[in-house]
């Protein structure tokens, strides 16, 4: 009798016991770090939508200030102008905001401001900020420029362009 063919299937069927025991160890053990990983990018993409709010509020904050410093100036633009950089400069040694250029661009008048009859227009462009895991592995970059609209009484609008 020819049992060739027996010793050719019974490898066959052990080989296949090994891939799927292979895989199902791969299953098992690759689990936890997902939901890990997981919570970490989440984590990232918080810090990241707070980076949004908290440039946008700052920069609020020091155009309103320096829009009522300014506010009786003869020379509105040029009182206004050395009060944004003076603000500016302020926030920029504050830590609160790390990692990102908003303050220094402010601080160092690299913008435009354009009037537009009652209304004036301050432009940046750009801007950067970087939000980076604990181990520095994974990192956000987020390239953006601020149309910030004002009046001589208050901000009418800070949007990203």
């Amino acid at each position: 009798m020819n049992r060739k063919g027996h010793i050719g299937t019974l490898l066959l069927v052990v080989g296949a016991l090994i891939l799927v025991t292979t895989a199902l160890y791969s299953f098992y053990s690759f689990g936890g770090k997902v939901k890990l990983k997981d919570s970490e990018f989440k984590g990232l993409s918080l810090e990241a939508k707070q980076n949004n709010f908290l440039i946008k509020e700052g920069v609020n904050k020091i155009v309103l200030g320096s829009i009522v410093l300014s506010k009786n100036s003869v020379e509105f633009e040029l009182a206004f102008n050395n009060s944004l950089r003076t603000l500016a400069q302020n926030e920029r040694i504050s830590d609160k905001y790390t990692d990102n250029n908003v303050f220094a661009k402010l601080a160092n008048l690299d913008y435009s401001l354009i009037n537009n009859g009652f209304q004036y227009t301050l432009e940046v462009n750009g801007l950067f900020y970087k939000v980076k895991s604990s181990d520095s592995l994974n990192i956000i970059n987020r390239d953006f420029g601020l149309k910030i609209v004002f009046t001589k009484e208050k901000v009418v609008s800070v949007d990203y362009i």
